[in-house]
């Protein structure tokens, strides 16, 4: 009975697995070889999302550090640029008061 449960729930998670006793001339080593062959499959393809979500994960922090230091970065100019504009507002006023 539990061989039952699992091939339904395989079945549910979209993967194709053939009824026990269904396949003629299938002996139950070649389904168990060919199942246990899907679940080494499945077993790398996961190991390899995994791989591609940490790197997308540094990756998604690596960009929220740099746009946090661009941020930094444009408040300082933006400053800078309002001191030197300050500065050369006062020196044309004082040439105009000459």
């Amino acid at each position: 009975m539990g061989g039952v449960k699992l091939q339904e729930k395989l079945r549910d998670a979209g993967i194709d697995v053939p009824e026990a006793g269904k396949k003629p001339g299938a002996s139950l080593e070649e389904e168990n070889k060919t199942l246990k062959t899907e679940v080494k499959k499945l077993k790398d393809e996961l190991d390899a999302t995994k791989k591609v979500l940490h790197k997308s994960d540094s990756d998604v922090k690596a960009m929220r550090k740099q746009a946090e230091n661009l941020t930094v970065e444009y408040d300082r100019l933006l400053d800078e640029h309002a001191k030197l504009q300050a500065s050369v507002d006062d020196s044309t006023r004082e040439k105009k008061t000459d």
